[in-house]
């Protein structure tokens, strides 16, 4: 790549990332002279939740105007920048004694311990940086229909889920009433870049968010500094929630707004500052607009702030009568929030509505089916003399909305069944590990504070935290596939639930505050909290490693097991298990260690040097002005701009070998804009190209015509199609495709072999 292609690229990223930062620092710092209880955390939350809405919101708009693309969007953010500046300069010379421009100072000297939870979370930080930026994602949705989503958005500067010719840009039916706020974020990132160098660095910032807000939490619900930054850590190094940093699934985010918005609701019912309640209704919108669940998730957020509110009416009337007053909440930053809120939280359901019923495009254009035909198989089979039995319980088609609900852990799990347990209890020991444990254990132990402690326990913070834990555990069980199945029948669970185990992060995230609050309760010690960060730390780090070797050697055919089955199998087989394990690590045990240096070198340097020289003055007033935070964001920028150009290139060097080199034919083998067909294929996103620039269309195969589909990719002037892997296929499906297929066929090869374990590309003949 030329260098200047790359800083030009760079910089670009750059100003969409700093745009919002004056308004940001705005809204942060007037909420700082509102606030009594302010901390350099909560300064953190406030640029880091504005700054998502800020972006999501503009996406959005953008989008709904075609103008997702890099002129507009960079118009966009200087505007926000210059807007946002002369506001600030504004405010400074008119009142210049009112507001506190200086960054919030720590209360008290960090400690030791807690210097080393801060330099073990930040090098787990660079390490999912450097994951996400140098190795393109395998993960199945992600491929399937996340990344598709973006792609058509940077092809056409639109919100839109349709082909060039009208069609669903993917199969999978779900995902086109999905909502896509986080996706929007991504976007904003692929395009400076004009590839998916970092479409996963909103998940990254997802991260963050999750780890200062579950800390806020913790303090807010009594915790100690250490204690809230324990429960932090370990909440950030949990495997699975590592795992999940370099996709584009929206179920980290989801729980990172979900923590954000509830420790805004809670800091808004403490200090009735109006600027935290707005930032609470645009996380609330947020939230209901990054998933479907999250719809839930919102409602319940907002009856619970009600009910506080109720609740601290009915108390002291007099005092809120005067606060409750019309004109006191018609605030510009308060319709803001209340703006963002039904921006961010109705956008897609709005759209999705309004499409479903009046869909987009003239359907005179649209040639190919919408829908794939159940194929029937072309060979009749022969009558038998004997009848086949008649089964003693004809069951019922199941409703679609009650599928639903037997895909949930609720309806699918039965306490009786140890096979159950069995299966549930590996998945969440191997996935959730260390900390996992560590939090129930500390929950556990609460009782022993009511005959230990002294001080009143059974307050209105304890009963708040044990009904978010309750609420967000029932949540779990009866969210969709939590069961890891399709809930095609009842009392059946699936390995699958391993994987899904990421629908559980909200109730992960409440679950380390309880811990927090609890281990300061019980006055757990110092050296045992920081012992088991760093342990949680390492085993995170590598089982993270682990799991992506194993997922790649899945995705390219290596291996024909899954890292859920492969659990799995341990309740059975655990010895033919760690050699399964063992004969995949194999190649690459060096790779596994690297990172695991990576980390381990600096922590030692960094334990040795607080021994040697106690006083940690210096490392205290590393943030104290904002001077040496400017300094400090430079030497990274410059830093940035060395390291990522070299992330680049490590970037494609295994991009070529995950995806096999598909990239690479498709460079060189067809011009940009030209027509790519796919179908029986769940990496759809492969057919792209690196620079997202060719038309794939969805054109569902049809085995009964072959003539007629054949001749309607031939007027859709549909040169190339590709398909596979295959999961299934049944034998009508198969045999069409081996016709197709063979040397006589319509279809010739071009890359790719094996199309039951790749991704294969055919030509049409002449």
């Amino acid at each position: 790549m030329l260098i200047m292609q790359h800083l030009w690229e760079f910089s670009l990223f750059l100003i969409i990332l700093i745009g919002p930062i004056p308004l940001c620092l705005s809204l942060a710092f007037g909420n700082q002279n509102e606030n009594n209880n302010y901390s350099f955390a909560h300064f953190l939350l406030v640029l880091l939740t504005t700054w998502t809405i800020v972006q999501v919101s503009t996406g959005l708009i953008l989008g709904s105007c075609d103008r997702l693309n890099i002129s507009a969007i960079i118009l966009a953010e200087i505007l926000i920048f210059a807007i946002a500046s002369s506001l600030i300069y504004y405010k400074k010379i008119s009142n210049l004694s009112s507001l506190n421009w200086q960054i919030p100072q720590l209360k008290q000297p960090l400690n030791k311990g807690e210097w080393l939870i801060i330099i073990s979370v930040a090098l787990v930080g660079l390490l999912l940086f450097g994951n996400l930026a140098t190795k393109p994602t395998t993960n199945y949705d992600s491929l399937w229909f996340h990344l598709p989503v973006i792609a058509r958005w940077y092809q056409t500067g639109s919100l839109t889920l349709l082909d060039a010719a009208g069609n669903w840009i993917f199969e999978q039916e779900q995902a086109r009433v999905y909502p896509y706020n986080w996706h929007v974020l991504s976007a904003l990132c692929l395009i400076p870049f004009r590839e998916d160098f970092l479409t996963a660095f909103p998940l990254l910032i997802a991260w963050v968010l999750e780890g200062i807000s579950v800390y806020l939490l913790s303090i807010k619900f009594g915790a100690t500094r250490i204690h809230g930054m324990a429960a932090s850590s370990l909440v950030l190094t949990v495997p699975m929630m590592l795992n999940q940093v370099n996709t584009i699934h929206p179920d980290l985010p989801l729980a990172a707004i979900f923590t954000v918005a509830l420790y805004w609701g809670l800091s808004y019912y403490k200090s009735r500052d109006l600027s935290e309640l707005s930032l609470f209704f645009a996380s609330t919108g947020m939230l209901a607009g990054i998933k479907i669940i999250g719809l839930v998730y919102a409602a319940s957020l907002l009856g619970g702030l009600a009910i506080l509110e109720i609740k601290r009416f009915a108390v002291n009337q007099k005092s809120t009568q005067a606060q409750f007053r019309i004109l006191h909440l018609i605030k510009p930053v308060l319709l803001c929030g209340i703006a963002c809120f039904l921006l961010l939280g109705g956008f897609w359901y709005t759209r999705n509505l309004l499409h479903i019923n009046h869909p987009v495009g003239d359907t005179k254009e649209i040639l190919f089916p919408l829908q794939p035909v159940t194929i029937p198989s072309p060979v009749q089979p022969l009558p038998s003399p004997i009848k086949p039995p008649i089964p003693s319980i004809q069951k019922p088609p199941v409703a679609p909305l009650f599928k639903i609900w037997q895909s949930t852990l609720a309806a699918q799990f039965n306490p009786s069944n140890i096979d159950h347990w069995k299966t549930l209890g590996l998945q969440i020991i191997i996935r959730l590990q260390v900390p996992f444990m560590a939090f129930v254990f500390q929950v556990l132990a609460a009782p022993l504070a009511l005959t230990t402690g002294k001080t009143k326990i059974i307050n209105e913070n304890t009963i708040i935290l044990t009904v978010l834990l309750a609420c967000t555990g029932i949540l779990y069980l009866i969210t969709p596939y939590t069961s890891g199945t399709a809930g095609e029948s009842i009392g059946k669970i699936s390995p699958l639930l391993g994987f899904n185990l990421r629908y559980g992060f909200p109730f992960l995230s409440v679950l380390g505050i309880a811990a927090a609050a609890t281990a300061t309760l019980l006055k757990t010690r110092n050296p045992v909290v920081v012992t088991l960060v760093l342990v949680s730390s390492i085993f995170g780090i590598l089982s993270n490693t682990i799991f992506d070797i194993i997922r790649n050697a899945s995705f390219t055919g290596d291996s024909i097991v899954w890292g859920s089955l492969l659990i799995d199998n341990f309740k059975s087989h655990p010895l033919k298990a760690i050699q399964t394990i063992w004969k995949i690590l194999a190649p690459y045990w060096s790779d596994i260690l690297i990172p695991s240096r990576f980390y381990l070198v600096p922590m030692t340097l960094a334990w040795i040097l607080f021994k040697i020289n106690p006083g940690l003055g210096w490392l205290n007033n590393l943030f104290s002005t904002r001077r040496k935070v400017s300094y400090i964001v430079i030497v990274c920028v410059c830093i940035g701009l060395i390291v990522i150009g070299n992330w680049r290139e490590q970037r494609d060097v295994a991009r070529t070998k995950l995806y096999r080199g598909i990239y690479e034919y498709i460079d060189k083998n067809t011009v940009p804009d030209e027509k790519i067909g796919f179908f029986l294929s769940y990496r759809s996103y492969l057919f792209y190209g690196k620079n997202l620039n060719r038309q794939v269309l969805y054109v569902p195969f049809r085995a009964d015509r072959l003539s007629a589909w054949i001749d309607n990719l031939r007027y859709n002037r549909v040169r190339i199609v590709g398909f596979g892997p295959m999961n299934s296929t049944n034998a009508g499906t198969r045999k069409a495709l081996s016709k197709l297929t063979s040397a006589e066929g319509p279809l010739e090869p071009v890359f790719g072999k094996d199309f039951k374990t790749k991704s294969v590309l055919y030509r049409l003949k002449n």
